[in-house]
């Protein structure tokens, strides 16, 4: 069975430093997720070989690639990530997701809430869209009628709460 792991682990290892990514695309912000997962099973068990190995690649990737080797920098991340998957929120988690630098996590989560009508998260939502590209260097995508109905609710009267919205 260790003979079946061991070319496994050295494709994942391939696959996992093959190529770089920006820091919000798809492919890291997948990483970073895995990386976190990794993390829990970390803290509640002790890993199989194969998996730690895995852990090991992915950890290792984000380091390289997010952080351009900066460990310090890896580790704020991680305590920021860490602790927003404790806030029960999710307008108080679209907020550390922007202020840890998860632009594309923060923006997909403030477009969640202000889909159900959440008047902040319409309001940061509108602006994230207009001013990414100057701002963060990327492009947050939204539907014409989305953006219809974010101005309509920034329109109206703010309001407590989050729109009814429990999705985010």
């Amino acid at each position: 069975m260790k003979w079946l792991l061991t070319p496994c682990v050295a494709v994942l290892a391939m696959h996992a430093v093959a190529g770089a990514v920006s820091p919000q695309e798809p492919e890291m912000v997948q990483l970073e997720h895995r990386y976190l997962e990794c993390d829990r099973m970390a803290s509640t068990q002790l890993l199989p070989f194969g998996t730690a190995a895995a852990c090991s690649v992915i950890a290792e990737r984000l380091l390289a690639q997010r952080f351009g080797g900066n460990f310090d920098r890896l580790l704020q991340w991680w305590r920021s990530a860490r602790d927003t998957g404790a806030v029960t929120d999710p307008f108080e988690a679209a907020q550390m997701h922007f202020e840890a630098g998860r632009y594309n996590e923060a923006y997909e989560r403030f477009a969640r809430l202000a889909d159900c009508g959440h008047h902040e998260a319409a309001r940061i939502a509108l602006r994230m869209h207009e001013h990414g590209t100057r701002l963060y260097g990327l492009d947050f995508a939204a539907r014409p009628q989305q953006l219809m109905r974010w101005q309509v609710v920034v329109g109206s009267a703010p309001h407590d709460g989050n729109g009814g919205c429990s999705a985010a």
